[in-house]
């Protein structure tokens, strides 16, 4: 027979923060769920410390065994619940970011980011496996973030889940502030088509994330983060801000000059939901931080593999070449050269291939530069005309 089972998601504002503030700001929320008869609590992406783009991320990393794994066990525990959350986790020779699930008598289960997103690629590394947590609520896959944009992860689900769990923290990427060292403040609007073509949607997060719970036929939990991300750029990533000034001539010296420029963005934060599985959202937070609970149903036996079509998610081909290939790449010497700095020159090996990824990359990005100032200067001539 298919059994009820109360859930909760819970939404924080994104400004970092110390982590003992953000686990006091987190242990409020975990209670109020708790009370209200939740058994699978879900924190954002990042929930211990906040999410921006800088060098104190490196030193914010912790291990498995450090204060915020032992905070979840501990939070577990008290009030008899499942808890999950990310957390950049510093593990041997590198740093991830992590979902880590854990059980009222201290088990826990470990999922890795697959696809950081751009900018993140320069603080931790990308994961390579799914996980399902088996547990005593039932299988439960996860997913942090932009990893929900890849339609391959889904289908390695299939058929082998009662529940989703996603935890993200994202940025607006394509409606943002570009601040200069004079005070002066530029709307991506005014830089022209290629952001808008980099990142086209409004609602990463609506519903084609819903469509693919009715395509599992299992519930989904998604948290999210709200308030704004005022930041500069990491090291060496020049590469993008040239993409998000190509249009621009007159900008163009600031390309090399990244370090003295700041991204303003807000977050996407009306997202955090319970979706059924039937697709359909039965519980929202609209409020900047808090808690959502809902009762979800769970099928007696694991949903089989889904016959119909996978629905699609409407992301450009320009999104996923920006992000999934180029991004890589691109932020590859920051991430290393951070890493060794905050924990020591043995960390962050070079991965075997990374070499050859660089310079494919880098042919790649002068060939898609040259494209688009191409088509620029096209653009340009019919508007004389």
């Amino acid at each position: 027979m298919p059994h009820t089972l109360r859930v909760a998601t819970i939404q924080l504002n994104a400004t970092p923060a110390s982590t003992d503030e953000r686990l006091n700001r987190a242990a409020q929320y975990i209670q109020q769920a708790a009370q209200e008869g939740a058994k699978l609590v879900l924190l954002p992406e990042l929930f211990n410390t906040g999410y921006t783009y800088s060098a104190a991320n490196f030193q914010r990393a912790e291990p498995l065994n450090g204060i915020t794994v032992t905070w979840m066990q501990a939070q577990a525990q008290q009030h008899n619940i499942h808890l999950a959350g990310s957390l950049l986790l510093l593990d041997e020779e590198d740093i991830y970011n992590s979902l880590i699930l854990v059980s009222p008598d201290g088990r826990r289960w470990r999922y890795d980011k697959n696809y950081p997103f751009l900018f993140e690629r320069a603080y931790f590394r990308d994961g390579s496996h799914d996980l399902i947590a088996q547990t005593e609520l039932g299988k439960i896959g996860m997913m942090i973030c932009w990893d929900h944009a890849h339609p391959e992860l889904w289908k390695r689900y299939a058929g082998k889940v009662d529940l989703m769990i996603i935890a993200s923290s994202p940025p607006v990427e394509n409606k943002f502030n570009l601040l200069f060292p004079n005070g002066r403040r530029m709307d991506s609007r005014a830089l022209g088509t290629l952001n808008h073509a980099y990142y086209g949607k409004d609602e990463p997060f609506g519903a084609e994330l819903d469509a693919q719970a009715g395509w599992l036929n299992v519930p989904i939990l998604h948290s999210s983060a709200s308030g704004k991300l005022r930041s500069g750029f990491p090291p060496h990533s020049h590469w993008v801000v040239m993409a998000y000034l190509l249009f621009r001539v007159d900008l163009w010296r600031w390309i090399f000059a990244s370090s003295q420029l700041q991204v303003e963005k807000s977050f996407f934060d009306k997202q955090t939901k319970i979706v059924n599985n039937g697709g359909d959202v039965v519980a929202r937070l609209t409020e900047a931080e808090g808690v959502v609970v809902a009762d979800v149903e769970l099928s007696s036996q694991t949903p089989s593999a889904p016959s119909m079509v996978q629905p699609e998610f409407s992301y450009s081909s320009v999104t996923y070449l920006a992000v999934d290939i180029l991004g890589p790449a691109m932020m590859e010497r920051a991430y290393r050269e951070g890493v060794r700095e905050a924990w020591g020159k043995k960390m962050a090996p070079k991965r075997r291939s990374v070499r050859w990824f660089i310079i494919v990359s880098l042919i790649l990005i002068a060939t898609f530069a040259a494209l688009m100032r191409g088509l620029g200067m096209l653009v340009e001539r019919k508007r004389d005309k």
